[in-house]
């Protein structure tokens, strides 16, 4: 069994070193970054959208009699289901060292050992918490997802792209009371695909955009692996937007993305946005769920630069993304 393990862990381990090796090898990567970015993707409420972030519903196929807005936790639900028929590999964590048996996986920590009989009770000092069965937890008490993330950026192509490692659903554990907000932990990791799915596809029962806002890459947080520009680049990416035609970037125009022209790009330059206004990089995505293969997809459709809005007595508004830059162009 310990061999079924240690191959597991290969096959899991090697293609995620293996291509961070080959992004930072690669001359066209100038940059790589690492970070962690919490999203509320079940049960959320207007707040959430504005200030995490933003989703919007692309599709919802359930064989159930929920109706969308009755099941505010289809993706746990899809999850918890996986989990529950074996059909899925979950790791205590995010660099997938050490596998937990789908047996124990919905169970806090001791309740865990014990369901997988892990625990050990020294018949000394007797702990009476185990006189209790031990429950799974349920969907509701999934808050949010992180997803442990590379970013990279393409100097040829003037392209950020990113990779998502693994995923966690995060549980409340305890209450800050300094800042009055919940303090969350994974419950357990799990891998993400990253590519776009037939949408038409009857195995692809869910589906939302997801568009950050709070979390976006903030470059002051995320952990540098490789950089080759210094403090330069946004230099480098607002240079590839004033001056470079053949790279396509993009505005919204209504509900769609519309290409920007040169005089275009001028006019927002002209709005006085340098390089340091930049703080952080939205990120424009597709999640969705395939049933037969039990798998989260990830798919990055672009990013957009963003910028702090003030008002006239200097106090911050909102953030805002200057415009688009799609991956496929």
């Amino acid at each position: 069994m310990k061999f079924i393990f240690f191959i597991l862990f290969l096959f899991f381990f090697s293609p995620i070193q293996a291509q961070l090796d080959a992004l930072i090898k690669n001359d066209s990567i100038t940059w790589i970054a690492e970070w962690d970015s919490d999203y509320i993707i079940d049960d959320f409420d207007l707040a959430d959208l504005t200030q995490n972030n933003a989703i919007s519903l692309i599709k919802y196929l359930n064989k159930e009699t929920f109706g969308y807005g009755e099941n505010k936790h289809f993706l746990t639900n899809c999850l918890w289901d996986a989990i529950n028929a074996n059909k899925i590999t979950v790791f205590l964590d995010s660099d997938f060292n050490k596998i937990i048996k789908n047996k124990g996986a919905l169970y806090r920590e001791e309740s865990r050992k014990r369901v997988n009989g892990e625990f050990e009770i020294d018949p000394i000092v007797y702990d009476t918490r185990f006189d209790d069965i031990p429950h799974p937890l349920s969907v509701d008490r999934v808050k949010q997802y992180r997803i442990h993330q590379l970013a990279y950026y393409n100097a040829v192509k003037a392209q950020f792209q990113i990779v998502c490692l693994a995923a966690a659903p995060l549980i409340a554990v305890d209450f800050d009371t300094s800042n009055q907000k919940e303090i969350l932990e994974p419950l357990f990791w799990f891998k993400p695909e990253m590519h776009e799915a037939n949408i038409s596809s009857d195995d692809i029962i869910w589906a939302q955009t997801v568009n950050t806002r709070k979390n976006s890459i903030d470059l002051s947080k995320a952990k540098i692996l490789k950089n080759l520009m210094l403090d330069t680049l946004f230099v480098h990416f607002m240079q590839c937007f004033e001056q470079r035609q053949d790279i396509p970037f993009w505005n919204y125009n209504g509900n769609s993305l519309k290409k920007m022209d040169m005089n275009e790009r001028k006019v927002l330059l002209e709005e006085k946005y340098e390089p340091k206004d930049i703080k952080s990089i939205g990120l424009y995505q597709e999640w969705y769920w395939d049933e037969r293969q039990s798998k989260l997809l990830i798919h990055l459709k672009g990013v957009a630069p963003r910028v702090r809005v003030y008002d006239e007595a200097d106090n911050f508004l909102y953030d805002k993304s200057l415009f688009f830059r799609k991956i496929d162009d």
